[in-house]
């Protein structure tokens, strides 16, 4: 189990490196009106995982051979690593490692990422290893609390290189944008997190099931991506873009899968899981009366997370109505770029003069 925990917290270091990394160099090369599409084949990729990866998964583990699945990131990190260092081609800024990573405030890192796990450990304990009310769930959200408190204290008035810049959210279309991210972040990763232990615990699926369960959902990521970054590119704006995230949540939930799209799944859907459930449950051994109220009680709680979920998409929707429209058309202002085909801020302005 040690091992376990150690493997998946290196894993979920790279893993939000490669997320950071990836948008700043669209951002840092893409200009402005082209990003639609640069995102778009970042979701593509990004999908090709997540369709494949639950099946793969799933099939590794029905069949007693899970530990591969560890294995399997090892040749798309090879191809990774040999792609940048071979095509990736920048414009570096000056400085030496060891200037670059003192600029690094590893004390505010510490507090804000211990803060952020506090609460995770609260959120994880609470109802189920230990009560609400118990020291065990309390001392964490104190302690999440009062570090959270306490770093945007610092941010707002002390550091000269603070790692949330205060002034983001001056503006208040920027503020609205990341509030919207936020909930959109939110209600994507719980989704994502609870539709396993739905389709396996309440419907009984199997692990291969279980990924099939969940292609429609993950098989709709790229045509949207595709779609909507090309409109993006050629509207000039992202309002109708922004403003049509309250679909993508919608989509989420799993009885109505891109509503129209996937209504006939859908009706097929509730019908046999209205129907499918009498034998189940009929089936079951008398003495074993636990497993119904488990399975109803599961329901019931991810019916809960389904609605909060959708409650948020809503007020992420409304907030988006308020935010600033910008036209897309600007110029590509970076101090790095690719070696080839940018060119810098000053060569801009000298011929703009």
């Amino acid at each position: 189990m040690v091992s376990l925990l150690v493997g998946h917290c290196l894993q979920g270091s790279g893993v939000g490196g490669v997320l950071v990394l990836t948008e700043a160099l669209i951002t840092d090369m893409v200009p402005l009106r082209q990003r639609g599409n640069a995102m778009a084949v970042l979701e593509v990729v990004w999908a090709s995982g997540s369709v494949t990866g639950p099946l793969i998964g799933g099939a590794l583990a029905e069949n007693n051979a899970w530990r591969w699945i560890f294995f399997l990131n090892l040749p798309v990190i090879t191809i990774g690593f040999v792609g940048c260092a071979w095509f990736l081609k920048l414009e570096r800024k000056e400085g030496t490692i060891e200037e670059k990573l003192s600029k690094i405030d590893y004390i505010r890192s510490i507090i804000f990422v211990g803060s952020l796990n506090s609460f995770l450990i609260l959120l994880t304990w609470d109802g189920v290893s230990y009560s609400w009310t118990s020291w065990h769930s309390l001392v964490p959200l104190l302690l999440g609390a009062i570090g959270l408190v306490g770093f945007c204290a610092y941010e707002s008035m002390l550091p000269r290189r603070p790692i949330i810049p205060t002034r983001l959210f001056r503006n208040s279309s920027t503020s609205i944008a990341y509030s919207c991210t936020f909930l959109h972040g939110m209600i994507l990763w719980s989704i994502i997190h609870y539709v396993p232990f739905y389709f396996m615990s309440v419907q009984g699926y199997t692990s291969i099931m279980t990924g099939v369960a969940a292609l429609p959902e993950t098989l709709t990521i790229v045509p949207m991506a595709m779609i909507f970054g090309a409109l993006a590119e050629k509207a000039g704006t992202y309002r109708v873009v922004f403003q049509n995230r309250i679909l993508t949540e919608l989509r989420a939930i799993p009885d109505f899968t891109i509503l129209a799209a996937q209504f006939g799944y859908t009706l097929g859907k509730v019908v046999m899981d209205a129907v499918a459930l009498i034998p189940l449950i009929n089936a079951l051994p008398p003495d074993t009366p636990g497993v119904v109220d488990f399975r109803l009680v599961s329901a019931k709680s991810i019916k809960t997370i389904w609605i909060v979920m959708c409650l948020f998409a809503v007020a992420g929707f409304i907030s988006s109505c308020f935010v600033k429209g910008y036209h897309l058309d600007q110029a590509l202002v970076t101090d790095q770029g690719f070696a080839i085909g940018v060119k810098k801020v000053g060569a801009q302005k000298s011929e703009s003069i």
